[in-house]
């Protein structure tokens, strides 16, 4: 399979980046920004237009529920009714789900620094986490209530004594249930996935280590085939002075997992995204030293992956629908194609 262009596009985020990233087609999709940049529509895949009325909106991750209705997660500091979390748009309409707050004090609160990842289960429950530590919060009910914040969800916790706490960097969902990649600098690499415990809910999961000889986050994952096999990618921050980036894939659901090649000065992975098939895939970051970046390719489902020749900024967002994908990062997006 040849690839076709790749195009910078205008930024719509300015010089923020754009951490959130969904695209429904190669013309449709919206792009949030970090540093109260906001929210951004496309319909045509390369011009964007302001889609949220507020002046100081962070978004950290964006999401379809099962309605089709989409999710904004981040922190809107320009907002009347008090700091907002979480916002849903149903048609025209946006609605207030998650509010930074006590939830003794109010049911529609939690105390999360920022909403930095949202997820939607099959069976409705909605999941926020907090991007700076493990935090979870969650509704059953489609938003009119939240459960206070939860950092002893891993099914450690659920044992006599058990003891677990990880913080999240990224966080999804699939017909099997919740995922998660995080853990902390210190430590290997450690992938969740459903619970595995006779008293586990649907809030709880499983820690699986993926290498325990090196340690750093999972700053990137994704599934192409709806949560059976999954690609990883981090840094090995045991090595400070040399490209260490890391890539693993698991055909098992997380309970093994294999290394992939990266090779020459390939540093961390900052995400990882497939299309909807799952048979083309996309990997961005930064290489060693970081004043440049990189784009990896698959079309094999994340089994291999090649880099384009391309001369990019260090990466921090990739999204892929069909035959087409976009990558950004400060002040910089660009759009290519498989055709």
């Amino acid at each position: 399979m040849s690839l076709g262009g790749f195009t910078q596009l205008i930024n719509p985020c300015h010089g923020e980046v754009p951490h959130g990233m969904l695209f429904l087609s190669p013309d449709e999709g919206w792009i949030g920004c970090g540093e109260g940049s906001g929210l951004w529509y496309t319909s045509d895949g390369k011009n964007f237009a302001k889609a949220h009325p507020s002046d100081d909106l962070y978004v950290f991750d964006l999401e379809l529920d099962p309605q089709g209705r989409l999710l904004v997660c981040g922190h809107d500091y320009d907002d009347r009714e008090g700091a907002v979390l979480l916002w849903r748009q149903d048609g025209e309409a946006w609605e207030r789900l998650l509010f930074f707050g006590n939830n003794k004090q109010d049911p529609k609160a939690a105390t999360l620094s920022n909403c930095g990842q949202v997820t939607v289960l099959d069976s409705g429950e909605i999941l926020a986490s907090s991007n700076t530590i493990g935090d979870i919060t969650w509704s059953t009910d489609d938003g009119v209530r939240w459960h206070a914040e939860e950092r002893y969800w891993e099914d450690a916790n659920l044992n006599p004594n058990g003891y677990g706490a990880y913080p999240i960097m990224v966080m999804t969902s699939t017909a099997d249930g919740l995922f998660a990649g995080g853990t902390m600098i210190s430590k290997p690499p450690t992938f969740f996935g459903p619970s595995q415990h006779s008293r586990g809910r649907f809030f709880n999961m499983k820690a699986h280590v993926v290498d325990p000889d090196i340690i750093g986050e999972i700053w990137g994952m994704d599934t192409p085939d709806g949560g059976m096999t999954w690609v990883v990618g981090g840094r090995d921050q045991a090595l400070t002075r040399e490209p260490s980036g890391f890539m693993y894939r698991s055909t098992d659901a997380g309970e093994t997992w294999t290394k992939l090649p990266m090779g020459g000065r390939l540093d961390v992975v900052r995400d990882i995204a497939f299309n909807e098939d799952g048979t083309l895939g996309v990997a961005v970051g930064h290489r060693y030293p970081p004043s440049k970046g990189y784009v990896l390719v698959s079309v094999d489902a994340g089994a291999s992956w090649t880099p384009l020749d391309v001369d990019v900024p260090p990466l921090e967002s990739a999204a892929v629908s069909d035959y087409t994908f976009w990558v950004g990062t400060d002040g910089f997006l660009a759009k290519g194609s498989w055709r």
